[in-house]
């Protein structure tokens, strides 16, 4: 393999073979990767604010909420009031939202087996690990650019 293919470029094609074997993955339950990607992060900010959301995701909060509305249209998101403002909106998951999140949930992570693969475990789990570091620091340097 030549080292001279930039990362950037390779993360950018990974990106998308990731995105359309996510959506082809969930096609059967009629949820895209981004809609994926927003019940994936109430798992671990649940209840909390479209804006949190999409800043969470690195989205701009009109992406967001359009994926909110649909998701909430289908009834697998609820909007309610803030407990410290009522006029602030939480967005969180109903009892058929959860339900179809654990049947995507398992099959993504099926599909990232098989995507993954041709790497042995240990392997996967150095991508993880250094795919997180990066991840990290490139996210703490864009909030110090921007304070």
């Amino acid at each position: 393999m030549s080292t001279s293919i930039r990362i950037f470029f390779l993360i950018q094609q990974l990106n998308r073979l990731v995105v359309s074997r996510i959506d082809e993955t969930l096609n059967a339950e009629n949820i895209t990767a981004r809609q994926f990607l927003l019940l994936d992060l109430l798992s671990n900010h649940e209840p909390c604010s479209s804006a949190e959301l999409a800043r969470r995701a690195h989205m701009t909060a009109q992406a967001m909420g359009e994926s909110v509305k649909a998701l909430e249209q289908r009834g697998l998101l609820e909007k309610m009031a803030s407990e410290n403002d009522a006029r602030a909106l939480r967005i969180q998951r109903t009892p058929l939202g959860w339900e179809t999140f654990m049947r995507c949930s398992e099959a993504v992570n099926k599909a990232e087996e098989e995507f993954f693969s041709c790497l042995a475990s240990s392997e996967v789990a150095r991508l993880r690990g250094s795919l997180a570091l990066v991840r990290e620091i490139a996210i703490d340097a864009l909030k110090s650019a921007e304070n």
